[in-house]
This record gives C-alpha cells, structure tokens and sequence, in this order.
C-alpha cells in the first residue's frame, strides 16, 4: 500500500515538473516568436502603444493598410484584430492595453455574428487560452463564461495543447510576417459567390451587446476617440444584419462608417479573394477612402 501512494506521488510529482517546463517553454516560444498570429497578438496584448489600434475579426487585419493611415493620419498604427474573433476575444485585449497605455483612436470594424449575434460564445476563448492567467480581463471572460475551463487551465498542458505547433512554427519558420498587425489577401475571387447572409435581427447576444457597450463607455471615460466600421463585402451581402449595431451606434452617438456596399469596390471581383475579404489591392483602395471619410467626420485626434 505505501509503494502504491509513493508511486501515485511520484507520478504527480514528475507531472507536476513536466507542466512547468512545459509551461516556461511555451511562454519562451511565445516571447520570441518570429512572426504569425503569435507575434502578432504578443505584441498586440503586451508591447504596443500605437496611437491608432485597429479592432475586429479577420476582415480588419487584411483590410486596413497601417501604412495609409499612418502617412495619411500622422500617427502609428498596429492591427489588433484576430481571426473568427470579435468582442469576446477583443474587450479583454483592449482592456489590457489601456493597463498599459491610452490609444487615441480606435477603429472597430464590425462583424455581426461575432459582435452582437447569439452563438457558441465558448468558441472565442481558444484563443485567449495562451494569455489567461497573466492578468484580470482574461481571467474574468473565463470565469463568467466558462468557470469550469478555469480548472483545466491551470494546467500549461492542458493550456498549450492546441497552440505548441504554432507555437513552434512561428518561432522557427512563421508562416507569415505581419505588418504592424496586417497580414494582406493575396489572389482575386473566381467564383460568384451566392448570398448566404443570414437576415434574422432578432436574437441578440446580451453579454456580447454589454461587452460592447462597455468598451463604448470606457473609450469615452477615457477620452479615446472609438469609430465602428463596416469594410466592403462582395455584392451579394446585405447590411440588414447590422441594425443593432446601428441602433447602438446611435443610441451612444459614436460614428458608424460603412463601405459595405460600395459600388466601386463591392461589385468588382478584382478587390476580393472570397466574398467577405478583399485582396490587397482592395485594402488599399479601402483604406483611403476610409480615412478620406474618417477626416470629413472631423473627428478630433
């Protein structure tokens, strides 16, 4: 009986060693990355103090050129935004830069289905899973959403488990290297595309429609200047799915600027890669009418 709890010992022990080392690694490879979503997001949540920050799924990060807006706006810039991501993965990313700096502007570009629609809310959390534990704003997502997945995290196991390749990749041979957070489309759609939008407004996500009414109020408590957006879509979308964020918009007087149907890019396949994202010479294009339409706001930066 005494060797069989010795050996039960041990065993956690061993396991309990393994987990740390794993852990030190993980957090190594994902200090030093080299590039990919890795890089991208370390710095986004620990290193950047750009004055423009750039919030959303992966619409935003291959739609707004830093570039453009840098040489147009006078000011640094980094895309934020993360794929098949929305307000769930974004508010506690915002929430931990402004522990670090204030931003003087922020462009959110809006995704319905991730920002205000019901859903598998859940799903959003994979990729917070490297971060949590390293400060409140991910730690209180997990708590109010999925508390039981906090015990599982504990363990660096159990947290990297799904990251360690990319982790690995991206620090060995990334494959890509964003631009201050922008990673450009490269190709031109071949397809028609057939509209699949859903039209339904109905069912409304309350924590989502809190989350970002939240982050409304704290940019305004804060005295930094937050726009909503609705880059281009291929022709056949349409916009009714956006009313919430409208009738928010609104309700909170911030600006709401959309080019989802812009005739001159959204009826042209040449700016698109698939239906919902635009190549890099569609970003380009974007980009410049957006800050043209940004400055016609007057919006003081």
């Amino acid at each position: 009986m005494k060797k069989f709890i010795y050996n039960i010992l041990m065993f956690f022990i061993v396991m309990s060693i393994i987990d740390i080392v794993f852990g030190h690694i993980c957090n190594y490879l994902q200090q030093h990355s080299k590039g990919g979503y890795t890089k991208a997001q370390y710095e986004a949540f620990n290193t950047t103090k750009s004055d423009i920050i750039v919030l959303g799924s992966s619409r935003s990060i291959c739609h707004y050129v830093p570039q453009i807006l840098e040489d147009s706006l006078k000011m640094t810039v980094y895309d934020c935004g993360m794929s098949a991501n929305g307000i769930i993965f974004q508010y506690p990313q915002l929430m931990t830069m402004l522990d670090r700096y204030k931003p003087k502007l922020i462009i959110y570009e809006i995704l319905p289905d991730c920002d205000i629609y019901q859903g598998d809310n859940t799903k959003y959390l994979s990729a917070l899973k490297c971060f949590y534990g390293k400060n409140q704003h991910i730690n209180k997502i997990y708590t109010e959403l999925a508390p039981i997945e906090k015990l599982k995290l504990i363990s660096n196991l159990y947290r990297y488990n799904s990251d360690f390749v990319h982790l690995v990749r991206d620090y060995i041979s990334p494959g890509f290297i964003a631009d201050r957070g922008f990673t450009p489309k490269i190709g031109t759609l071949k397809y028609e595309p057939t509209d699949d939008e859903p039209t339904d407004t109905t069912k409304i996500d309350k924590y989502k429609k809190f989350l970002l009414e939240n982050m409304i109020d704290i940019c305004k408590e804060n005295n930094i200047k937050l726009v909503f957006a609705a880059s281009p879509h291929y022709k056949t979308a349409s916009f009714i799915r956006y009313a919430p964020i409208i009738k928010i918009c609104k309700e909170k007087q911030i600006p709401f600027i959309s080019f989802y149907n812009d005739e001159e890019i959204s009826l042209n396949k040449k700016y698109f890669i698939d239906s919902k994202h635009m190549n890099i010479e569609g970003a380009k294009l974007f980009t410049k009418k957006f800050v043209h339409e940004l400055k016609s706001r007057q919006i003081e930066l």
